[in-house]
C-alpha cells in the first residue's frame, strides 16, 4: 500500500505539470530511483528507493514536496517533506530562505504524535560556488532527539567537463551526529563527490560517493537515475 501511494503521488506530479502552465504558475519536478537512500552522510537503510520532487513557483515564491519510499525493516513507509522557499533580491548572488517539514506520515504532520521535524534554511550561490545553512530548532520533544537544536552547513563546488557535471559538497554540523550508531553532540564532517551525465533528454544518471571523517561514518557509494520535467 505504501509503494502504491508513492507511485500515485508521482503520477499526480506528471499530470499536474501539464495543467499548471495554463494557470500562470511554473512547475518542475523529477522522478528518481536510487540504489541507496543516503541523507547528509548517513545511509537511511539498505536497499533501493524511489523518490520524487514536485515544485510550484509564482514570482519569487516556490513551494512543493519531496517524497521517498523508505524501509526500516518491519514495514515500508513513505517519507513526505513539504517545503517553501523565497528567493531574495540579492543581485548577482542567487539567495533564498525557506523551511522544510520532514515527516513519515503527511496526514499526521500537525498531530502531536507525528514522527516529524521542522527545519529552517538559507542558501546563497554565485557561479559554481554555493553555501547553505540548515537549522533544526529545539521542538520540545524527545522524538528524534528534538529536545535540542541542530545545524548543518554545506559548501559546494560544481563544474562541467568531459560531457558530465561534477560536484563536491563539504558538509559540517551536528544534524547527522545524532544518527550515528552512538549518538554524539560533537559536529561531524562528510564530503560528497558526484558525477552526473545525460543519457537522453531529461534523463540522467549520477554516481555519488560520500566520505565520512568520523570513525562511525562509513564511506558510501550509490547511483541514481533521474527523469526531470
Amino acid at each position: 500500500m505504501k509503494t502504491l501511494s508513492i507511485l500515485l503521488l508521482l503520477l499526480g506530479m506528471l499530470v499536474t505539470s501539464t495543467i499548471c502552465p495554463a494557470q500562470g504558475m511554473s512547475f518542475s519536478g523529477d522522478v528518481t530511483g536510487v540504489s541507496t537512500y543516503v541523507w547528509r552522510g548517513v545511509k537511511q537503510y539498505n536497499g533501493p528507493a524511489l523518490q520524487g520532487t514536485a515544485s510550484f513557483g509564482f514570482k519569487s515564491l516556490s513551494f512543493g514536496m519531496w517524497t521517498s519510499s523508505v524501509n526500516f525493516g518491519d514495514d515500508s513507509e513513505v517519507e513526505t517533506d513539504p517545503f517553501v522557499e523565497l528567493s531574495l533580491p540579492t543581485g548577482n548572488i542567487a539567495s533564498s530562505i525557506g523551511a522544510t517539514i520532514y515527516t513519515y506520515d503527511l496526514f499526521k504532520t500537525f498531530n502531536a504524535d507525528a514522527d516529524m521535524e521542522f527545519e529552517l534554511f538559507a542558501k546563497a550561490g554565485m557561479g559554481p560556488l554555493g553555501l547553505a545553512f540548515y537549522f533544526v530548532p529545539s521542538q520540545g520533544s524527545t522524538t528524534n532527539n528534538l529536545n535540542s537544536s541542530y545545524y548543518w552547513i554545506e559548501a559546494s563546488l560544481g563544474m562541467e567537463a568531459a560531457g558530465a557535471e561534477w560536484s563536491a559538497v563539504f558538509a559540517y554540523g551536528t544534524y547527522s551526529s545524532r544518527w550515528l550508531a552512538t549518538p554524539k553532540s560533537d559536529a561531524v564532517t562528510n564530503i560528497v563527490l558526484s558525477a552526473s551525465k545525460s543519457l537522453l533528454e531529461n534523463l540522467n544518471v549520477s554516481y555519488n560517493y560520500s566520505i565520512g571523517t568520523d570513525s562511525q561514518m562509513e564511506n558510501i557509494f550509490w547511483m541514481g537515475l533521474c527523469y526531470s520535467f
